[in-house]
């Protein structure tokens, strides 16, 4: 029997293909540097900040507005009801603010511990990206995640932001300077496949 050789040719072409072709492991390494470390975690702290302070100025706004409401009114109304919500509300947002105070304060005290610490200890650190997960690990921890535990990463002033899906925490930064242009354009492409873009923020 004649063999026809373009259809053992579609054959094996199909078979070949059958077979999805895995990634290539990405390594990154990045040695410790103070002030980056210092930056980066000043950046974590605007994000955070971001998210809550368009609320806060908003909670401040009405207490004034209702105070505004109250003086004018005051004379007509022997019971101030609308100063007295005021003023207790007016009170509530300054101890928010203040609290808001207290713990940046308490966030960058612990943040120049940390990188005193690390430098101390010459803290390396190495990600290593995979097919179906994520690898992190320095002298102290050793992480392996997979993508699906991750939101669409962001960017925020050239830092990439790996997030937790469940509870919102940002895990991991990356900056453009640290690991330079052609790395961190690698880098977005990977995380694009894995997990998807979220946004660029200013």
């Amino acid at each position: 029997m004649i063999r026809d050789w373009r259809s053992e040719i579609r054959k094996k072409f199909v078979f070949f293909g059958s077979y999805p072709i895995r990634m290539q492991e990405k390594i990154i390494t990045i040695p410790f540097n103070y002030n980056e470390f210092l930056k980066s975690q000043k950046t974590i702290w605007s994000y955070s900040l971001k998210k809550v302070i368009d609320r806060y100025i908003i909670y401040s706004i009405i207490p004034i507005i209702i105070l505004a409401i109250g003086i004018k009114t005051e004379l007509k109304d022997p019971f101030p009801l609308a100063t007295i919500i005021g003023c207790v509300l007016l009170i509530y947002i300054l101890i928010k603010w203040s609290g808001l105070y207290q713990s940046r304060k308490k966030f960058f005290k612990r943040t120049e511990a940390v990188a005193k610490r690390y430098a101390k200890d010459s803290i390396e650190r190495v990600f290593v990206f995979y097919e179906d997960k994520i690898e992190y690990q320095d002298k102290e921890k050793l992480y392996k995640l997979n993508w699906s535990l991750f939101k669409p990463y962001i960017v925020f002033k050239d830092y990439i932001f790996l997030i937790a899906k469940d509870s919102g925490t940002v895990m991991f930064t990356i900056s453009k300077s640290e690991v330079g242009d052609e790395n961190y354009s690698e880098m977005c492409d990977i995380l694009k496949e894995k997990i998807g873009f979220d946004k660029v923020l200013k």
